[in-house]
């Protein structure tokens, strides 16, 4: 799992898609619950997210990808669909992307900690301390 201490920084496109789905939220009265509007706000006023945020981001995408876009109602100026304003707040297409990239990064960093601990294991192991 990620170092607790690595941060990843937030795209400014990112942060505009975030900005106008809290005004959507607002002006509209649905759309994204209390995941949603705390990562939302990490999103409008943060620089960077730390692991676990990052994760929720990707697990939020990986979750809705399939559902939300092609939903009846996704981008009307009038009347939005929820998964529209909830997919607006956690920066859109731009947040898409980005959670992509962010899940590729994790990925290698959790099979780099995996390979560590198998080395680690291993060179005990050869020097007689680990049965």
């Amino acid at each position: 799992m990620g170092d607790k201490r690595d941060r990843y920084k937030i795209p400014r496109g990112v942060k505009k898609e975030a900005l106008q789905g809290r005004d959507l939220r607002a002006m509209h009265g649905y759309g994204g619950g209390k995941v949603t509007k705390a990562i939302n706000r990490k999103l409008r006023y943060q620089k960077d997210v730390g692991y676990k945020t990052a994760v929720k981001i990707d697990t939020y995408y990986r979750r809705h990808e399939k559902v939300d876009p092609p939903a009846e109602n996704f981008a009307d100026k009038k009347n939005p669909s929820k998964g529209y304003i909830r997919w607006k707040m956690m920066g859109r297409n731009t947040g898409h992307s980005w959670s992509k990239r962010l899940k590729k990064s994790l990925d290698v960093i959790q099979k780099k900690e995996k390979l560590n601990k198998i080395i680690t294991k291993v060179e005990a192991i050869q020097l007689g301390m680990v049965r």
